[in-house]
């Protein structure tokens, strides 16, 4: 196998495991009710992306390995592997709310109306 293929393969794989821990960490700024720490998720997550992309280009150049197919291959992981995973994390979360929905539903006493009583 060719040193370009495996340096596609090698950021894809690092990329998409770069995507994976985004996820968690969209994943705890979904879970807390605080903007801030949404925001915080926010930042951590774009910080992650370019601190791959910066790791992906100083190996790159360290061992002289070809650059743009490993920058290309840990980007697109980073986008697709990313957005995947987060729409994943939202899915789940949404079911979480809805059921949690559900349940304060049903723990409310329905409400009769008490108008004609009189």
């Amino acid at each position: 196998m060719s040193t370009t293929a495996l340096c596609i393969i090698g950021g894809a794989v690092f990329g998409l495991v770069i995507a994976f821990i985004n996820s968690r960490v969209s994943k705890a700024g979904l879970k807390s009710e605080s903007p801030q720490k949404a925001m915080t998720g926010n930042l951590i997550r774009i910080l992650l992306d370019a601190a791959a992309l910066g790791i992906t280009f100083l190996v790159c150049k360290k061992a002289d390995l070809p650059l743009a197919p490993a920058l290309v291959s840990v980007a697109i992981a980073l986008s697709v592997g990313g957005a995947l995973m987060l729409i994943a994390t939202v899915k789940a979360f949404q079911k979480s709310m809805d059921a949690d929905a559900e349940n304060k539903q049903a723990q409310i006493p329905s409400a009769k109306d008490d108008s004609n009583e009189d």
